[in-house]
């Protein structure tokens, strides 16, 4: 059985037998480091005293708590499957910690850590540490952002790695080093050390000093109902009565909800803004409750989705009511917490992607808020919520939301691009598997050489399913991601061309597409023109240059997605309705989804464009290529292109 070892620089004395009550039912090894002036007796078998030779005054580097862990380090056996944590013996954590860890058998185990609930008056500026709680998560994982006692590593990792005596920031930045080193790491952000758990004053919990005060906005349009909603605040909210407004106003012009938040928002007196709908009923201590999520969050703003009731669901609703502080409406285009492009839906899915990608999103499971909703069954389906649900308002309030994400990763990235592989079954070509590896490595060395972030996402869909379903499928899983661009990669071809993806990016076109040849005879390169039923190829003189090569733009009406980039914006204007479809021409010949969404390009004038010069050979029994093409022209004794489109 793996065993802990908590490795504690001690110098408080005083609280020798504080931390021996605290740690004895715990099951761990406590090894006390001290210098010789330092020393005290320690008489239980599970601590393991180490003396240093030498007095405190003796030690002259900047972290002494440094050199003890690192004395520790060069002196003392560590056991290669052991784990080892330091904490200073002001620290703690929470019962079952310990238990919970030697279940595991990773690397390395981060953490959270709760501070407290107020900085102690009079402590001295270097020790006025925050009270939001530090979280086990890779973005965290940053100096200034994690601390030492987090950490539960391996004995064979923990001996490789001394703390920087010259720095008070030595955790962060060996922890970061382990994240950047690759180490594996598992991430436990339901378990908490205690900082600082036996500093004076810093844990006494004084819930009338530390509440803060909070603007309950509620837009009206069921007066009834939101005579309901105020009453439920007063009995349920947890806190005294002064620390919260309520502020409320109908509706009767029928703005709808968006601007009504905007309204109401810019008529609020606190920070803290809490949205309830009038058709909710919150229960017991759901604002203290909700107050609390927010102090854990940095410097204590952000965004706290409350427990909404939704019977579809397990879980409940986190995003349809919320409390949010104002900071927030700096990062929010438009500077409210609801744009008023929306009508009412979508808006929440925003506030919480912002939050998001801020590390300032936290969901309280405890603020619960009843909703006497139709999803749930307790409300009528009234003008007011087929006005707020009805298609046109879903489909122009989806479309605002993709366009605004898009632009936000657009500013943030530059390019976000997803690349889309259409698979139809769960078997994919090997020599697909090593060419797409390459695509992607070149794309994202590339973008590391450029000082630029990696933000690609690799698509797959939801589950096999036909081709245009699929292509379907994989555009929705963009526009909810934000991406600005999409490349469809299927997998039956294989990508010869150095830094593709960086070559048709560089076009700068809405659709830029790449030679792909049909995998059957004739194996001609799909870059036609015409109309459907009368579809002719374009001549081989116009897609090869006279020198041989092959051209990088050519101009065409239809072309095959099997290697195609778009702008997401296209996807975004087309909506409603489908993209890709399979159909049925006049004359009863079958169109793919490629051909019929070519036409749907051509009837709003959008521009296809073809890079030949890009080499992809679709497989069959053979890779089909140029080669492939001009072979068979040869065998047939001419140009049979035997087009039936």
């Amino acid at each position: 059985m793996k065993q802990i070892h908590l490795i504690t620089p001690f110098m408080r004395s005083h609280l020798k037998d504080t931390l021996i009550a605290a740690y004895r039912s715990m099951n761990i090894v406590l090894h006390p480091i001290m210098f010789k002036d330092e020393m005290v007796e320690f008489d239980e078998p599970w601590i393991l005293p180490l003396v240093i030779p030498m007095d405190s005054k003796e030690c002259t580097v900047f972290m002494p708590g440094c050199f003890k862990r690192n004395w520790f380090i060069k002196n003392e056996e560590i056991i290669d499957g052991d784990y080892y944590v330091t904490a200073d013996d002001d620290d703690m954590y929470e019962d079952g910690v310990f238990d919970a860890i030697k279940q595991m058998d990773d690397d390395i185990i981060i953490i959270s850590l709760k501070r407290g609930y107020q900085i102690p008056a009079n402590t001295v500026p270097i020790r006025q540490y925050p009270t939001w709680p530090l979280r086990a998560h890779p973005d965290w994982v940053k100096i200034g952002m994690i601390s030492a006692q987090q950490s539960f590593v391996k004995g064979r990792i923990f001996k490789q790695h001394f703390h920087n005596e010259k720095s008070h920031n030595f955790d962060g930045e060996l922890a970061v080093y382990h994240k950047e080193a690759g180490e594996q790491i598992n991430y436990r952000p339901d378990l908490f050390a205690l900082f600082n758990y036996y500093e004076p004053g810093r844990w006494v919990k004084n819930d009338r000093a530390i509440m803060r005060k909070v603007s309950i906005i509620i837009p009206v349009i069921r007066e009834d109902s939101a005579k309901l909603c105020s009453k439920a605040i007063r009995e349920n909210a947890g806190t005294p009565i002064d620390q919260y407004e309520i502020v409320s106003a109908i509706d009767s012009d029928g703005v709808g909800c968006p601007k009504m938040v905007k309204s109401l928002t810019e008529n609020t007196e606190h920070d803290l803004v809490m949205f309830l709908g009038d058709d909710t009923e919150p229960e017991k201590d759901f604002l203290k409750h909700a107050i609390q999520s927010m102090d854990s969050l940095p410097d204590g703003w952000g965004v706290v989705g409350l427990n909404t009731q939704d019977d579809r669901v397990d879980n409940g609703n986190p995003i349809a009511h919320w409390l949010a502080h104002k900071k927030m409406l700096e990062y929010i285009p438009g500077g409210s917490f609801f744009s008023t492009e929306y009508k009412h839906c979508w808006c929440d899915d925003e506030l919480k992607d912002i939050a998001d990608e801020l590390g300032r999103w936290v969901w309280c499971e405890k603020s619960r808020i009843k909703h006497n909703h139709p999803v749930n069954q307790t409300a009528e389906y009234d003008d007011g919520y087929q006005k707020a649900y009805s298609d046109d308002f879903q489909t122009h309030d989806f479309k605002i939301y993709c366009s605004r994400k898009r632009k936000r990763m657009k500013a943030r990235y530059g390019t976000k691009l997803a690349v889309a592989i259409p698979l139809t079954d769960e078997r994919i070509y090997r020599e697909f598997f090593f060419s797409f590896v390459k695509v992607i490595t070149e794309y994202m060395s590339s973008l590391v050489k450029a000082g630029k972030s990696i933000s690609l996402d690799v698509l797959m869909p939801d589950f096999p399913c036909q081709i245009d379903h699929a292509r379907n499928n994989l555009v929705h899983q963009a526009l909810l991601t934000g991406c600005t661009h999409i490349l469809m990669m299927d997998s039956d071809q294989i990508y010869n061309t150095t830094n593709m993806i960086d070559k048709l990016l560089a076009h700068d076109k809405p659709v830029i597409g790449a030679r792909v040849h049909r995998r059957y005879p004739p194996f001609d390169a799909l870059l036609l023109r015409g109309e459907i039923g009368k579809l002719y190829q374009v001549p081989d003189d116009e897609i090869k240059n006279k020198d041989g090569t092959f051209k990088t733009e050519i101009s065409v009406d239809y072309t095959g997605t099997g290697c195609i980039l778009y702008d997401m914006k296209i996807f975004n204007d087309i909506l409603p309705g489908r993209w890709f479809e399979l159909t049925t021409g006049e004359q009863g010949q079958p169109v793919g989804e490629d051909i019929n969404f070519c036409k749907k390009l051509g009837e709003r004038k959008i521009p296809i464009v073809v890079d030949c010069s890009i080499d992809i050979k679709h497989l069959t029994l053979l890779a089909a290529d140029w080669g492939t093409y001009k072979l068979f022209q040869k065998i047939m004794g001419g140009n049979k292109n035997g087009i039936g489109i």
